[in-house]
């Protein structure tokens, strides 16, 4: 999948600011996990999507968590397996995608 690097910048300087756990990360670190984002978002919207195929309307986090995951070990990235994502992810999705609900 191809990004237009003026958003792309735009979305690592977003991430940057808006957490912590990318001051652990390089410049390549943050890139991929800006890349990373946008992918678990696309993921997310199409498997809620009514005109999907493949619509899920009840998705768990630990399915999502586990997806974030593995998308940062394809592009390199060493994950502790008790590193957990959730609060990033469900912020990710909350600023994003229109009308979703979270439930306990």
């Amino acid at each position: 999948m191809k990004y237009h690097i003026n958003c792309l910048r735009k979305e690592t300087r977003a991430l940057e600011s808006s957490t912590s756990a990318t001051s652990n990360f390089s410049e390549r670190d943050n890139i991929v996990k800006a890349i990373c984002d946008i992918e678990i978002l696309h993921i997310v919207k199409c498997m809620i999507s009514n005109k999907s195929e493949l619509a899920f309307p009840n998705v768990d986090m630990n399915s999502i968590q586990d997806a974030y995951k593995l998308l940062f070990e394809e592009q390199g990235l060493m994950v502790k397996p008790e590193t957990r994502y959730k609060k990033h992810i469900k912020n990710i999705l909350l600023e994003t995608v229109p009308g979703i609900n979270f439930a306990k």
